[in-house]
Parts: C-alpha cells; sequence; structure tokens
C-alpha cells in the first residue's frame, strides 16, 4: 500500500481545504510517508494565507493568537502596518514603565496616560480597522475620544483590575 493510484490520492486530497490558514490534516498526510510528501504536491496545489506571527511580543496586548491571518481578518497590508505600529507603541510605553523624562525638571515624571492614538485616512476605514482590532486583540478599549474630524481615535488598555470579573 505504499504505492496509490494518482486518480485515487487526488480523490481523496480534494477533500481537504487547501486553501486556508490552518491546513494541519493535510500536512499530516503529506508527512506519513516520502512517498506522499513528494506526490501530493504534484497533484494539488497548496495556496496558504498570508500569516503575520508575533514573535517575542512583549506588549501587554492579549492577542487572541499570535499567530494573525491576514486573510481570514481582512486585514490589507496597510491594516497590518497599523495593528504592528500599535503593538510597537504600547510595547515602548510598557518598557518605559510609562514615565517619561522632563528636560525642564530634569526629573522622571509619571505619565498622564498609557494611551495611543491611531489614524485612518477616512471615518469609514477607522470603524472597519477597529472592528478588525477587537476580533484579534483581547483587552484594546476604544476611549471614543475621536480627533481629526473622526479618522483618528485614541485607544487604551484594559487595565487587568477591570478584566476580572467577581464571583
Amino acid at each position: 500500500m505504499e504505492n496509490i493510484d494518482d486518480l485515487i490520492l487526488e480523490h481523496i486530497c480534494s477533500y481537504f481545504n487547501t486553501i486556508t490558514c490552518k491546513c494541519e490534516d493535510l500536512d499530516n498526510l503529506v508527512s506519513v510517508s516520502c512517498y506522499f510528501k513528494e506526490k501530493i504536491p504534484t497533484l494539488i496545489r497548496f495556496q496558504r494565507h498570508k500569516v503575520k506571527v508575533l514573535v517575542n511580543c512583549k506588549s501587554k496586548i492579549q492577542w487572541y493568537s499570535n499567530k494573525i491571518c491576514l486573510t481570514c481578518n481582512r486585514l490589507s497590508d496597510s491594516d497590518c502596518q497599523e495593528l504592528m505600529h500599535i503593538k510597537q507603541q504600547f510595547t515602548n510605553i510598557y518598557n518605559i514603565n510609562r514615565y517619561s523624562y522632563s528636560r525642564e525638571m530634569v526629573s522622571y515624571e509619571k505619565r498622564n496616560s498609557s494611551s495611543i492614538f491611531i489614524h485612518r485616512n477616512t471615518q469609514q476605514e477607522l470603524e472597519s480597522f477597529i472592528i478588525k482590532l477587537r476580533k484579534i486583540a483581547k483587552n484594546i478599549v476604544i476611549t471614543r475620544n475621536y480627533c481629526c474630524d473622526g479618522k483618528g481615535v485614541e485607544i487604551d488598555l484594559e487595565q487587568a483590575s477591570k478584566c476580572k470579573t467577581i464571583i
């Protein structure tokens, strides 16, 4: 049973979803034998989604997954860049323990806010991005503090004390 007819193998592979970000079943089939590893890619075409992997993520954002599929979440390249910018900004804010340097006083003073502003080209793009952002991050809070005629909004992270529910 080491060799299977091409038509049968192609029919078996037709049951798998080859256009996805999670092709685990087909990956398992390919890893069964060297024959399958060589034969299956010649019979079917793998179409993997573009996935952004968040490695060494030290920001305080709680992601639903450390692998974000750009296709499934309908994120464009500009959305992905904005997402990485948000991740970087929150990482920077919490790396300096929410303190900023004041040149006038030559000392450190407590930052007023840990929030940042995000901007898009139109208000509709902003609202669309907010919906996408809520689907991939758990603890981002939209403050509804809009700027730039509705093209920008302030976002913050939900504090751990707010996340816990008392039973």
